[in-house]
């Protein structure tokens, strides 16, 4: 996976100065001289409650002069936010779609010719929802692009370690390509770690499977690492704890217990340590 274009994308017309600085940052390390910074206009729903509890209805012709207002408003705030970030050497355009959904990305991938997302995850509800925010989970369910979630309390520093969770008991792990070539071009290791959770894998068995990935994948700047926890989610924990990577990554889409973690799990202790950017990879 080549990365020539970077995709940004806010739940706001106002941006993170923390997203979009770490945007430009990953921007420069990659050579990429332009980020497209896009807001999805969702329509305005054609009815809403009053305070008084009755529901009233907006009239079509109203409804298609608030949406113009609110487009025009947005434009305009989201033009000035690309002149405040752009830099001599990455240069910001701004675009604001109208569209039904604000986490279906892959039309306007395909459009901007873009090949990497970073979003903003905001709301905090369940576990995944904690981590990235409720929007941000459809956004991943629903997007068929490597995407780098960015929380405003994230530690942002320069991308040298790169923890990647690893089930080795899943049949599939392709997107670990796409987590390879992104790490290859900021210049980071990547630390391959699996935890062992019951008596059935010995810590031999399980780095003799993530060898073999390695060398499946061509990974050559990377560790292997194994931890013995009854948790996964301690596991991971202590994992992060211990080494401090700079960054997270997932995979998704899988079977296995380590999905099953990311998609349904709920723990406070993890997410605790979750202040890290997360790179998201769809496995193929």
């Amino acid at each position: 996976m080549s990365i020539t274009k970077i995709l940004v994308t806010s739940e706001t017309a106002s941006m993170s100065t923390k997203v979009m600085g770490f945007a430009i940052h990953l921007a420069t390390k990659l050579h990429i001289d332009e980020i497209i910074l896009l807001y999805i206009l969702t329509p305005t729903p054609s009815q809403a409650y009053m305070t008084s509890g009755e529901v009233y209805m907006a009239p079509g012709v109203q409804a298609a002069q608030l949406d113009q207002e609110r487009l025009e408003t947005n434009r305009k705030k989201l033009q000035e936010e690309a002149l405040r970030f752009s830099t001599p050497q990455v240069r910001i355009t701004p675009k604001v779609a109208y569209g039904d959904s604000r986490t279906s990305l892959n039309s306007y991938m395909q459009e901007y010719k873009t090949d990497l997302v970073i979003a903003e995850g905001r709301e905090e509800r369940g576990f995944i929802e904690n981590l990235f925010g409720n929007d941000t989970e459809r956004m991943i369910a629903q997007t068929d692009y490597p995407m780098i979630i960015v929380k405003e309390d994230s530690e942002i520093s320069d991308v040298r370690k790169i923890a990647v969770a690893i089930d080795v008991d899943e049949e599939r792990h392709g997107g670990i390509a796409g987590i390879r070539d992104f790490a290859a071009g900021v210049g980071a290791t990547l630390h391959l770690v699996h935890v062992i959770t019951d008596d059935n894998t010995n810590a031999d068995n399980a780095i003799e499977k993530m060898r073999e990935l390695a060398q499946h994948y061509h990974l050559t700047n990377h560790a292997l690492h194994v931890v013995n926890n009854s948790s996964l989610e301690h596991g991971l924990h202590s994992f992060i704890q211990k080494y401090n990577p700079d960054m997270i990554a997932v995979l998704t889409q899988g079977k296995g217990k380590l999905t099953r973690f990311f998609y349904g799990s709920a723990t406070d202790d993890i997410l605790k340590e979750s202040d890290k950017p997360i790179f998201v990879s769809k496995i193929v």
